[in-house]
């Protein structure tokens, strides 16, 4: 599930009609893709940023921790549309 919230394939058909924003993941150090509709909120702890996202399975709520603040993550332009 959460490989549908960021994903970092130019493949995904579904890149078309949301709005992403590329993101520093902290756990690997790695640019990221991020469906910034499917974002329900952000909140930041001393050097972070974790990202609660608006879907859920039973008792598993998808979160991600990236390194932008969330004001850095507002004011980013989104990516630009790419997909079949």
């Amino acid at each position: 599930m959460l490989r549908e919230l960021i994903n970092s394939s130019s493949k995904d058909v579904g890149r078309k009609m949301a709005t992403w924003k590329r993101l520093s993941r902290m756990t690997v150090g790695e640019q990221v893709d991020v469906n910034m509709d499917t974002v329900l909120h952000m909140q930041r702890f001393k050097d972070q940023t974790t990202i609660h996202f608006a879907v859920s399975q039973g008792d598993t709520v998808y979160t991600l921790t990236v390194k932008e603040t969330p004001d850095e993550i507002h004011s980013r332009p989104p990516q630009a549309a790419r997909g079949g």
